[in-house]
């Protein structure tokens, strides 16, 4: 079972790019919503999961997949890092404790937010929101990384995650050092000097959203990484996709 837990990104996810998974993926998104209520919005929508297997049935249990996406609507309202990182903390820490006692081996991949085009202005408040998205993102895999060692995390049951850094997934990296020039020469220092110019190719006219171009390479890297973690726990049963 797969299921994708976010905001627009996801909820903007064309269907004709999504994941290959039988059965579809269970997407659970809504536009404009913050990490700190993406638990609530899991909590309305539990009646659209399979039901559970049956404890007295021969029916083996599913390998759950849940990918998290989220931050950056907290970013865009000013919410500092640390108090969005502590909120994946919590999210992680409450969506264990249900599914992994109801559906059984649970996966949780998070993705880290990405640098877009409308950061990519010399303005200040797209330089602070740049350092924010970097700061953000190196809490998140902080986060995920206490999780594995079973730190913070306030529940019965392991949280087994890995954290997926998107900042620079869409950028162009051969502008690296052109980037780095221009704030040494006079533009508005980031905090850092390895910013890539965000490629348009991947984004929406709106420069905030993806482009089909740009679900494509996360619907690659999501069947991947489901297909990989169905393997390993099937442990040599059918494999190569990611059933429920």
């Amino acid at each position: 079972m797969l299921i994708l837990l976010g905001d627009s990104d996801f909820y903007r996810w064309p269907k004709s790019v999504l994941p290959k998974c039988n059965p579809s993926p269970i997407n659970i998104s809504q536009n404009g919503i913050t990490l700190g209520e993406l638990h609530q919005l899991f909590e309305k929508n539990v009646r659209n999961l399979p039901p559970p297997p049956n404890p007295s049935s021969q029916q083996r249990e599913n390998f759950v997949s849940v990918f998290v996406c989220g931050g950056e609507n907290d970013i865009a309202q000013g919410t500092p890092p640390d108090v969005i990182a502590r909120n994946l903390a919590s999210l992680l820490s409450s969506l264990a404790s249900f599914l992994v006692p109801t559906f059984g081996p649970t996966k949780f991949f998070i993705l880290g937010p990405k640098l877009e085009p409308w950061s990519d202005a010399d303005a200040e408040e797209e330089a602070v929101a740049r350092v924010n998205c970097t700061k953000l993102s190196k809490r998140f895999e902080a986060v995920v990384e206490d999780a594995a060692n079973d730190i913070d995390v306030d529940v019965d049951v392991d949280v087994d995650a890995e954290f997926i850094s998107c900042l620079h997934m869409f950028c162009r990296e051969k502008e690296r050092e052109e980037r780095a020039e221009k704030i040494k020469l006079g533009g508005i220092f980031t905090g850092a000097t390895d910013f890539d110019f965000v490629d348009g190719r991947f984004f929406a006219d709106d420069g905030l959203h993806l482009s089909v171009a740009g679900y494509e390479i996360w619907k690659e890297i999501i069947e991947r990484k489901v297909q990989k973690e169905e393997k390993e726990w099937s442990s040599g049963q059918k494999s190569g996709e990611c059933n429920a």
